[in-house]
């Protein structure tokens, strides 16, 4: 089976004077999912932009794989 869907996060700062290391007080991932899985095991890949973990100004890109199984 194989479903999509979207995933994102965003963080912003709340309280402080300290700004994330690119001079933002908010930041995001965000991106489009497709999840596989068959009996217990599945395998996921969400890709799309981002801003966290920059150093500039600048969006970037961001991939994420992941595979696991399960046991119940």
């Amino acid at each position: 089976m194989v479903r999509l869907g979207v995933d994102s996060q965003a963080r912003v700062r709340v309280s402080g004077p300290v700004n994330l290391p690119n001079g933002r007080s908010w930041d995001f991932a965000a991106g489009l999912q497709a999840l596989a899985y068959t009996g217990n095991f599945y395998g996921a890949l969400t890709a799309g932009p981002t801003t966290m973990g920059l150093t500039s100004k600048s969006v970037g890109a961001t991939a994420l794989v992941s595979v696991g199984a399960t046991t119940f």
